[in-house]
């Protein structure tokens, strides 16, 4: 028994059975046994390789195709999305970009989408972004120096504001005592006072 395959998709399909290769082009129908056309659907199907019975035509070909086609398409989205997905994660972590390859680029033409554009991990930085990280870091070390600068600043207007509070405080109280006042006891200056009086 033999099996009628076809290639409804714009792209070749290779599928290995036993170690033997078989090559389906673009809008082509081969005819094979039916373990390998059983093996080459399992491996090519989701892409779009499809069996022919005895009869399909009209409207049962074309229904077929559609379904093919429609298969087609969700791979080669997959594997854009899949391809994108991953250099974006890569780039997360700061690893290489990866090229994609040229059967994903050819996807990515077909249905019109974007491909992650090539970027550059940090360790790789051009001659520009390490000019304007050393300003930057520049600039943090001068923004340091300033805000040290008005902490110590802040520090003596404190000190100055207590030290002035303090001597107000003082005068408040009848200002500061005679340089050569001592302490006596008020009873005897009183009596001495009384004496000189007498």
């Amino acid at each position: 028994m033999s099996t009628v395959l076809y290639n409804p998709t714009n792209e070749f399909f290779t599928g290995t059975y036993i170690g033997e290769d078989t090559i389906i082009g673009p809008d082509e129908k081969v005819k094979v046994d039916d373990a390998r056309g059983k093996h080459l659907l399992n491996q090519l199907g989701r892409r779009g390789l499809i069996p022919l019975d005895f009869g399909d035509e009209g409207e049962i070909f074309e229904k077929k195709k559609a379904a093919a086609l429609a298969r087609n398409k969700e791979f080669k989205e997959k594997q854009v999305a899949d391809y994108n997905r991953n250099n974006l994660f890569r780039k997360q972590q700061n690893l290489e970009y990866l090229q994609p390859p040229e059967q994903i680029q050819n996807y990515a033409k077909d249905l019109g989408l974007e491909l992650v554009q090539p970027y550059m991990p940090k360790d790789q930085r051009t001659p520009e972004i390490e000019r304007l990280q050393r300003e930057n870091a520049e600039k943090d070390r001068e923004m340091g120096d300033m805000k040290r600068q008005m902490n110590e600043l802040l520090v003596t207007m404190q000190q100055l504001t207590a030290q002035v509070a303090s001597r107000n405080e003082k005068k408040s109280k009848g200002g500061r005592p005679p340089k050569n006042a001592t302490k006596e006891d008020p009873e005897a200056t009183g009596a001495k006072a009384v004496e000189k009086t007498a």
